[in-house]
């Protein structure tokens, strides 16, 4: 287990540095009127990792969160990653922050590798562990696992709650959920496989019932903490949900979401990088529905999970981009790819997946170092 992580874990972290680096010589930043890239001022290598909201986790561990009811503002971010970096400052200068902020993202990755390949290992052994970690890592936007984001804390958190609920163990997946919760408002949806398993174990005692399933209240307790410090701090405790508007969020039907992202792809004449994210979301997306339905008898927990995942962010789509960001959501719900680690025991599917999905990474890895819209 700990070779194979490592094995997946070295590859994806020499990819990712070996792409930045020749993108930081061969491409150069981005220069246009969308938006304004900003300046960490460190190291190019350590720079690559900070994009987008990065900047945000690494301004809440610094100056906390701020909030005056209007435009986008820190409180859309969870706080479990931010008070992480929070805590390392009482050691650690502020001008290491960064480069801690880096580590320690490659830390929580390696071992959110553990629990994924214990979780696969349960479906076809170290075969279908060891390409479910090679095709987690290789991924499209696998390289999110590199940026200063959540995805590899959310993955750890996630992964541990799922395999403890398949070992019926639902102390520890109440406490990985609440961790979960508090990372990203979609760690709730743990309740659903939760529920799944606590009904596969019932008894007709319904006092052992209560007994074994009561650790579900701490899957939104994580929230909840949340909501509370927003309600104490700015008297509004669905402030992460209201400063979506900032972003142009607005409320749709997951269907309306992806049939306006396929649309938007057949109507635009523009053929630039948002015309490429918007394609890569609209398909990963479908992608990641079907595979959630595939799995749905294999791995109820997982395809519940991944379902209501999904749904989530759909629900608020952005009104000009339906599915913006989808490709990274569905990143970090690791039970999709199981089915596709099987199914490469034939080494002409293992080519084929691995052609789908290698260039696809190194291209918007590269332009994701220089600035892109790869959001």
């Amino acid at each position: 287990m700990l070779t194979d992580a490592a094995v997946a874990f070295a590859v994806s972290r020499i990819i990712f540095y070996s792409v930045a680096i020749i993108a930081i010589f061969t491409i150069p930043e981005y220069t246009g009127d969308d938006y304004t890239p900003r300046d960490f001022e460190t190291h190019p290598l350590i720079d690559a990792s900070m994009r987008w909201d990065a900047g945000w986790y690494v301004d809440i561990a610094r100056d906390g969160y701020e909030w005056d009811g209007e435009g986008e503002a820190s409180v859309a971010f969870f706080p479990l990653f931010p008070m992480l970096l929070k805590a390392a400052l009482v050691v650690i200068p502020d001008s290491f922050l960064y480069l801690f902020a880096v580590l320690l993202n490659h830390a929580i990755f390696f071992v959110a590798l553990l629990p994924v390949w214990l979780y696969a290992y349960r479906f076809g052994g170290r075969p279908v562990a060891q390409r479910t970690l090679l095709f987690l890592c290789l991924f499209p936007t696998g390289f999110f696992f590199n940026a200063v984001y959540t995805e590899s804390l959310f993955l750890l958190v996630s992964a541990t709650a799922l395999l403890a609920l398949h070992r019926s163990n639902y102390l520890v997946a109440g406490a990985a959920g609440f961790l979960t919760s508090l990372t990203r408002p979609s760690g709730v949806l743990l309740g659903l496989p939760f529920l799944i398993q606590l009904w596969r174990d019932r008894t007709d005692d319904w006092r052992a019932s209560v007994v074994r399933g009561w650790p579900i209240v701490l899957i939104p307790t994580g929230l909840f903490v949340y909501m509370g410090y927003l309600w104490y701090a700015f008297g509004r405790p669905l402030a992460f949900v209201e400063v979506q508007d900032a972003w142009g969020h607005v409320q749709m039907l997951p269907t309306t979401a992806i049939i306006d992202s396929f649309r938007y792809l057949m109507e635009t004449e523009t053929r630039d990088v948002f015309f490429v994210m918007g394609a890569v979301n609209t398909f990963l997306t479908v992608w990641a529905l079907v595979m959630a339905f595939v799995i749905i008898r294999s791995d109820s927990l997982g395809s519940s999970f991944a379902l209501g995942a999904i749904m989530m962010p759909l629900v608020a789509g952005v009104e000009s981009m339906p599915v913006v960001s989808m490709a990274r959501y569905v990143l970090i719900l690791f039970p999709l790819f199981i089915p596709l680690a099987i199914w490469a025991r034939n080494w002409s599917i293992h080519s084929l997946i691995l052609a789908a999905f290698l260039p696809t990474h190194v291209m918007l890895l590269a332009l994701f170092v220089r600035w892109y819209w790869v959001v």
